[in-house]
């Protein structure tokens, strides 16, 4: 007699099977459900970090190719930044002297502006908002990091030493009195702001001997073609 073919299959472990794939449906949903609402800030915070230079900086950046033009051209956004924090921490160290022989001048004018009557305001342009102390240092930080990438770059390229060596000894320079700053307002700020200039000083100390490992390699260099150039010479 022929047996008959049975199911082997158990319907309680269909059921337990079919629950599972069920369960590991709805954690690839979830899964992908996180990624959709963390993805958009991690894109928003790129485009702010992209934002920092204005766009006539980055017009300016885009035609300065020349390693030594672009080390002078970053270092000039630097000291703009770290100018307006001066701005707020500091402001008698950015206010302009007055010139003496125009205090005459000065006092003749307010005694007009007194007379004239008031100018109207309903033309008069919006001011942008003032940024804070951590935003403006917080850009600063994007600034040195941007230096740091071109600094680093430059390495690995055969430079003309001469300029690029001047550039670097600039914004050395620079570099020392920003940290010599950072180090005399340190009373004046509260627990963010020096969580903030913590994370700036640390880059400003990495970036230091990365500029100080640049200003010896360009040393050598320099060095290197006078030796040839003489070497040449003699040979003559």
């Amino acid at each position: 007699m022929r047996a008959r073919c049975r199911s082997s299959a158990n319907p309680r472990a269909l059921g337990t099977q079919g629950g599972q794939v069920a369960k590991n449906r709805i954690g690839v949903l979830a899964s992908l459900l996180w990624l959709l609402i963390i993805l958009p800030p991690v894109a928003l915070f790129a485009d702010q970090k992209q934002d920092y230079l204005t766009d006539d900086e980055v017009e300016q950046l885009r035609e300065a190719q020349d390693p030594a033009e672009r080390i002078k051209l970053l270092d000039d956004f630097l000291k703009a930044r770290l100018q307006r924090a001066k701005a707020l921490k500091s402001p008698e160290s950015t206010a302009i002297p007055e010139n003496k022989s125009d205090s005459g001048k000065d006092k003749n004018s307010s005694r007009a502006a007194k007379k004239a009557p008031p100018a109207s305001t309903s033309s008069a342009p919006q001011k942008t908002p003032q940024k804070s102390f951590n935003e403006l240092m917080g850009e600063y930080l994007q600034c040195l990091d941007e230096i740091s990438s071109n600094v680093e770059n430059f390495s690995s390229f055969r430079i003309e030493p001469k300029t690029y060596l001047k550039s670097l000894k600039g914004l050395e320079q620079s570099l020392q009195e920003h940290k010599k700053w950072l180090a005399e307002i340190s009373g004046k700020l509260d627990r963010s702001e020096k969580e903030t200039v913590a994370d700036v000083s640390e880059a400003l100390e990495e970036l230091s001997a990365d500029v100080n490992t640049g200003i010896q390699k360009a040393n050598d260099e320099l060095k290197a073609l006078k030796e040839s150039k003489k070497a040449k010479n003699d040979r003559q």
